[in-house]
């Protein structure tokens, strides 16, 4: 199996990705639920190298009572890398590696160590 970084890419516009709507809401459920059945008693898990998280960045509104996505994700992503760079320059251990992910609203986190 290759694994490879995600490319960035324009999402169809909603008009042409409505087609595909249904088909990926059901096979979504089926996956989740079919992992949640296979890990739901799994606790403490430690991440190893290569392990990925992905991070959907949120608002809450805590008058409204709701939760909304973010955009920020670009930003967050392009502070984090800077972090890291900063890091690596002044000789410090760097475990982690962040990549833009799906979405604007969704960040990628690697462990490398």
């Amino acid at each position: 199996m290759e694994v490879g970084l995600l490319t960035e890419v324009k999402p169809l516009p909603w008009e042409q990705a409505r087609k595909y709507a249904s088909h990926i809401r059901d096979h979504g459920i089926n996956q989740f639920l079919s992992i949640y059945n296979k890990t739901r008693d799994r606790e403490k898990d430690c991440l190893l190298w290569g392990d990925e998280i992905e991070y959907m960045v949120i608002t809450y509104d805590d008058e409204a009572k709701n939760v909304k996505l973010s955009l920020r994700a670009l930003d967050i992503l392009n502070e984090l890398q800077k972090e890291e760079e900063e890091a690596s320059k002044k000789g410090e251990k760097v475990d982690t590696s962040w990549q833009p992910e799906f979405s604007a609203y969704m960040i990628e986190g690697v462990r490398l160590t």
